[in-house]
């Protein structure tokens, strides 16, 4: 018997448990870029499969950006799509993200 599927099995299951980086680094993004737009709470953002994420992940460093867009009113009340591009930093796993938007730009 191939001990190989149980094993990589067993490490999917314990790293599904952990949340990763990005999953926080998503949410300050989110916040950041809903506090830019015209009216805040009318933010829709899309869930974090449907957006360009290039993460780099070490158990001090985290950095990943952020290419997506968001649905939110402008404001004459219509519903607009805005594209983003944002890049995070955090340097430790207790320190707080840093969120730089880089491009912000109705489409």
């Amino acid at each position: 018997m191939n001990p190989l599927p149980i094993l990589i099995a067993a490490a999917i299951g314990l790293t599904a448990c952990k949340p990763s980086c990005t999953d926080a680094a998503y949410e300050e993004v989110k916040a950041a870029v809903a506090a830019k737009l015209t009216s805040p709470s009318t933010a829709t953002f899309p869930p974090l499969d449907q957006i360009q994420v290039t993460s780099h992940q070490s158990d001090t460093l985290c950095t990943p950006n952020f290419q997506g867009f968001v649905d939110a009113q402008n404001k004459f009340g219509a519903t607009v799509r805005v594209d983003y591009f944002a890049a995070t930093n955090r340097k430790g796993k207790k320190e707080a993200f840093s969120v730089s938007i880089l491009e912000l730009k109705q489409r």
